[in-house]
């Protein structure tokens, strides 16, 4: 009865580093591992980080 049913399944997660002032991108590999993603720097603005996210097309983060 209905479509499909949306669920929440963490792709990526930011993490900040105090000593540099940054945020950093991590992906989660298939044993739920995360591990820091080299293919965006770290950034102290996390908005352009969320944005690589959502339209870098990596498939990564969107399979």
């Amino acid at each position: 009865m209905g479509g499909p049913v949306p669920t929440r399944f963490p792709i990526a997660r930011l993490r900040y580093t105090n000593a540099t002032g940054q945020w950093a991108i991590y992906w989660r590999d298939r044993n739920l591992k995360f591990h820091e993603y080299h293919h965006k720097r770290p950034s102290q603005n996390v908005q352009s980080l969320l944005d690589h996210i959502r339209d870098s097309k990596d498939p990564i983060f969107f399979g």
